[in-house]
């Protein structure tokens, strides 16, 4: 298993209210890798964004957890966190007004809606099954860019 951190002071970052984007890619896939798995999570002072990325034959074990929502693929559909992990994927999460979307290659995978008060971003984790990659990772809010 392979993990990137990346941990600091942000400036106003909060988890209610912030669009993150990165690229990723997964460079192993075979036998016990064959899925692919990569967890992107975006740490806060007091949680986390934890988001699965999968082959696309492997989602349906697959958990998703943003501002205190747990949602597992056993109840509902996160079909779209599957993809060629062969390739570079890119994930990106809006979060405003209680409302949080993730997109994968341009394609709203999941939206989810959550009632708990915003907390600080203060940093990222990448794990890959095995071999993995990742670029152009930035956070954006009113227009003023983090990059990460």
């Amino acid at each position: 298993e392979l993990r990137f951190y990346n941990v600091r002071e942000t400036t106003g970052l909060k988890s209610n209210d912030f669009t993150f984007e990165t690229t990723v890619r997964s460079g192993y896939g075979e036998g016990t890798a064959a899925c692919r798995g990569i967890q992107v999570l975006i740490l806060c002072k007091a949680s986390a964004i934890i988001v699965p990325l999968s082959s696309k034959g492997c989602t349906g074990d697959l958990s998703l957890y943003a501002q205190g929502v747990d949602v597992q693929s056993k109840s509902a559909d996160l079909s779209g966190f599957g993809c060629d992990l062969d390739r570079w994927t890119k994930l990106k999460i809006e979060s405003k007004n209680g409302l949080m979307h993730f997109f994968v290659n341009g394609r709203r995978a999941y939206s989810l809606r959550y009632s708990q008060a915003g907390s600080d971003i203060v940093g990222l984790q990448y794990r890959f099954g095995g071999l993995g990659a990742v670029k152009d990772t930035r956070f954006v809010k009113n227009n003023v860019e983090n990059r990460f």
